[in-house]
């Protein structure tokens, strides 16, 4: 059996991760979410991904810190783990 396409997405925002939740399962994605930046970094120490969506902006930790963690700290390259970066802010 071929292994899903695994995907974390990391939001705040209950409404924003539901979405992209169920976009994603509908189209045969593995979706994990995670709710803020610590939570991400837990998970990506313990599970691969093939792709994560990252929120800029949220509480404690934002997202540009916990992408350079994750590239910086725990040594995961860019061609190992695309980041793409979400935002609501206009």
């Amino acid at each position: 059996m071929a292994e899903l396409f695994k995907v974390l997405v990391v939001d705040d925002e209950e409404y924003n991760r539901l979405l992209f939740k169920t976009i994603l399962e509908r189209w045969g994605v593995e979706c994990h979410v995670a709710v803020n930046g610590v939570e991400a970094i837990e998970m990506v120490k313990t599970g691969k991904y093939d792709l994560l969506f990252m929120d800029i902006r949220m509480p404690g930790i934002d997202g540009l810190k916990v992408t350079q963690f994750i590239r910086n700290e725990l040594g995961i390259s860019a061609k190992e783990m695309p980041v793409i970066c979400i935002t609501a802010a206009s």
